[in-house]
């Protein structure tokens, strides 16, 4: 008897973007019960990674990747990835289809209405803050957008089997029926073979030359770059050598093109991508190289109730973090002692209160991780989760 077909699907999140593939078809791949083709974005340039038709993942071979969409966000070819998408859940014929895009969400419950099948929304976004908060869309489009997603999203929940929500906030923020959603939140996938006791720890920093600092994921100003670019200047011209690693994807490309010449002209920057996306394993083999990761996100609604998983990783890798003061990041990274809060404004800023580079040396000298690696950001009772979820829509 054939096993049931999986589809997860993403609009422009890449095949290989670790929460589609790690977590969700990993997690499924190993009980052996399904095959999973994941759809989702493919630049141009790298087409030839996934054709179409589908290509089966080297070492899994019940998970296949097909592209959806390869242009950047604004392309006129979005418009037709939802038509495009229908016709492979018709080639196909899945059981499932869990829609990790609001795009996809309508062709996907119409699969659903018209042949009996299952869909569940896996909600890795606030999408109504985001666009409200993000710097994607013109100011005169974010209301009515976000206003028009929140709209359309609570529309179709009658029709989704399932919501899987990537942050435990999402449940007060976009209220979902009782009893129809999980918490799925982006804890960290341990490597094939490795384990918690084994996996490479971040070593600690006692002085010693170069200070080696860690910026990853989404390259943008959201995120703090340029905080993160002026901590490692003020610090290099106190006379302390560091270095500053950048790794990571900026989808913006105009303002890739301002940043590049700037981080250029900075030798103490190692830059890892920009351009294009970093593969998430190189970005995870980073991380024990370091002393220290900063996360000088700017805070706003649409990130304060949010855990970055890059969070996780780091605190897996006992990587000590410095990070935006808040209340929920102030509550995750304190009971680890897996790092401490800096007002990076404040820092930075050469004409406000500057807090001084020796104070901020001596904390990181202080010891972390001294109950050892806190055992809830490895990705284990959310696959439990996942895994018997699929297993009662579809066996």
């Amino acid at each position: 008897m054939p096993k049931p077909k999986v589809i997860i699907a993403s609009v422009l999140k890449p095949v290989t973007d670790a929460r589609l593939f790690e977590k969700l078809a990993l997690s499924l791949a190993q009980t052996n019960k399904y095959r999973i083709n994941i759809i989702g974005f493919v630049a141009k340039k790298n087409a030839e990674a996934a054709p179409k038709p589908p290509s089966t993942h080297q070492d899994h071979p019940q998970i296949t990747q097909t592209a959806l969409f390869g242009q950047h966000r604004t392309h006129w070819k979005r418009w037709f990835t939802p038509l495009t998408f229908g016709l492979k859940l018709l080639k196909a014929k899945p059981e499932l289809v869990i829609a990790t895009s609001p795009e996809i969400l309508a062709v996907s419950c119409a699969y659903k209405i018209l042949f009996g099948k299952k869909v569940v929304y896996d909600v890795r976004e606030n999408y109504f803050l985001n666009i409200t908060y993000a710097h994607h869309y013109p100011t005169w489009l974010k209301k009515p957008l976000a206003h028009a997603v929140r709209a359309y999203e609570r529309l179709l929940q009658p029709v989704i089997d399932h919501f899987l929500l990537a942050e435990y906030a999402y449940a007060k923020e976009m209220c979902f029926p009782e009893g129809k959603y999980s918490f799925l939140p982006n804890k960290m996938v341990l490597p094939t073979g490795v384990t918690l006791a084994n996996l490479p720890k971040a070593s600690t920093y006692t002085g010693q030359s170069p200070l080696k600092l860690l910026y990853t994921g989404t390259i943008a100003k959201a995120y703090g770059i340029e905080e993160a670019l002026l901590i490692a200047n003020i610090i290099s011209k106190q006379g302390i050598e560091v270095q500053l690693t950048v790794a990571g994807y900026c989808p913006d490309r105009h303002y890739w093109a301002q940043l590049r010449p700037k981080l250029l002209k900075m030798p103490f920057i190692r830059l890892i991508g920009g351009p294009e996306p970093v593969p998430h394993a190189q970005i995870l083999a980073l991380i024990p190289q370091h002393h220290a990761a900063l996360m000088p996100y700017q805070v706003n609604p649409s990130l304060q109730n949010c855990i970055p998983s890059k969070l996780y990783e780091y605190m897996a890798h006992q990587l000590p973090v410095i990070i935006s003061p808040n209340a929920v990041w102030e509550a995750a990274i304190m009971p680890p002692k897996a790092g401490f809060m800096l007002d990076f404004k404040a820092f930075s800023n050469e004409k406000g209160p500057l807090t001084p580079v020796n104070t901020l040396i001596a904390q990181l000298k202080q010891p972390f991780y001294t109950t050892g690696t806190p055992q809830d950001a490895i990705w284990q009772a959310e696959k439990h989760t996942l895994q018997q979820l699929v297993a009662q829509l579809i066996g």
